[in-house]
């Protein structure tokens, strides 16, 4: 080869197949370093080539240390291990290749311990923190977006809960209030229905006595009228017997009449027979006695006449009053009777009205009766509710407890605008 002694030429063709296999990386050692050559010009080329190969073996190794460096960070990042890289290259591309995972594994880092510091926030109820996307694309983009969202929703639906859960508290609280008035309203009203009840069933008493009075007064009514009717017979009888007693005293007057006249005449003729007896003499003393006999007669007819005239017309004058008292009497009769038949007609008005009254107060007392049951189902529904109120008001309050424990943002905005309505 160009002069060169045969050994020295293999020993030469050797050295290149090894410089060969080690830039192709199929060697990571040189063999021939220290080799000797029968030509010293062949030998410091030797050395030479060998003070190289040796600087850039080191060099490949440190690359293949990195390329193994690198290899482990991704194998730790599909193990969902992130954590920054310093891995050292020397070779340019390998340099520029390890200085841009450095970088990135560093960013990843940071942020993905941003990320867990955030979520670990969370974890403690402090949904304020926010995580910045930077510069930042693609996935790793979307995923700080997610969690930002993530929390956006969660202080969402925490502020709903709040606010539900205050209004929650306001309602039940009102709730109760309104329980509370009706339970109490329910048991003044349960009293006074009691009451009312008891003022029913007095009323009760009080109608059905006056009932019975009136339908005692009714009886009475109708006795009086029995009664009445009765004395207005009696009148009439009465009225008739006073007639009776006029005909027979115009009767009586009429027989005193023909007595008075009978009597003069017999008068007039004692007298004419005692002036006959007069002219006769002691022949007509005897005859003169008779004759005064029949005058004395006459006279005490006349005289007994008179007054049997006199009673028969005091007797008529009585029996005239007895007729205007008889008439007066039945009109009497006839005006009670009448007033009888209005104050029955009023008692049998008053006892229907009792009856209609016995109704009403019946179906009162009934009305009464089902307003009470229900007063009393109303009251044991308030009360239930009342209690129920009770524990929505507690668990109200255990939901405003244990959202008010939480940190998220417009929270105390959400506070301070409830506090101050």
């Amino acid at each position: 080869m160009f002069g060169t002694k045969p050994a020295d030429a293999q020993l030469l063709e050797a050295m290149i197949e090894d410089i060969f296999d080690i830039a192709e990386g199929k060697r990571n050692r040189y063999r021939y370093s220290g080799a000797e050559f029968a030509d010293r010009k062949l030998e410091k080329v030797s050395n030479a080539i060998h003070r190289r190969l040796a600087s850039l073996i080191e060099s490949k190794q440190k690359d293949m240390l990195a390329m193994g460096e690198l290899i482990l960070a991704l194998d730790q990042m599909k193990s969902g291990i992130f954590k920054p890289s310093e891995i050292d290259a020397h070779g340019s591309e390998m340099s520029v290749i390890a200085s841009s995972f450095n970088a990135f594994t560093l960013l990843l880092s940071e942020r993905f311990v941003q990320i867990v510091q955030t979520l670990s926030t969370y974890s403690t109820n402090d949904f304020t923190p926010r995580l910045s996307e930077g510069e930042l694309q693609g996935e790793l983009a979307s995923l700080i977006r997610g969690v930002n969202n993530l929390a956006d929703e969660i202080t969402q639906m925490l502020s709903d809960s709040l606010r539900n859960g205050l209004d929650l508290q306001n309602e039940a609280a009102m709730l109760r209030e309104a329980m509370e008035r009706l339970s109490n309203a329910s048991n003044e009203q349960a009293a006074n229905l009691e009451e009312t009840a008891a003022a029913m069933e007095e009323m009760t008493g009080n109608v059905q006595g006056n009932a019975q009075k009136a339908n005692d007064m009714a009886r009475m009514a109708a006795q009086t009228d029995d009664s009445a009717k009765q004395g207005a017979a009696l009148a009439d009888k009465t009225a008739q017997a006073m007639t009776e007693i006029q005909e027979a005293t115009r009767s009586i007057n009429n027989a005193v009449a023909i007595i008075e006249n009978i009597a003069f005449q017999t008068n007039i003729l004692s007298l004419n027979a005692a002036v006959e007896a007069a002219t006769a003499g002691e022949a007509g003393k005897g005859f003169a006695v008779v004759a005064q006999e029949v005058r004395n007669l006459a006279n005490r007819s006349a005289d007994a006449a008179k007054e049997i005239k006199s009673l028969a017309e005091q007797a008529a004058a009585k029996s005239d009053e007895g007729m205007n008292i008889a008439g007066d009497l039945t009109k009497g009769f006839e005006v009670i009777a009448e007033k009888i038949e209005q104050t029955t007609m009023l008692v049998q008005d008053v006892s229907n009205a009792s009856r209609e009254q016995m109704q009403g107060i019946g179906q009162i007392n009934t009305a009464i009766t089902q307003l009470d049951q229900m007063t009393q189902e109303n009251a044991k529904i308030a009360a239930n509710v009342t209690r129920t109120a009770e524990t929505v008001q507690i668990l109200s309050d255990d939901i405003y407890r244990h959202i008010e424990s939480k940190q998220f943002r417009g929270k105390h905005e959400l506070l301070g605008g409830r506090r101050g309505s």
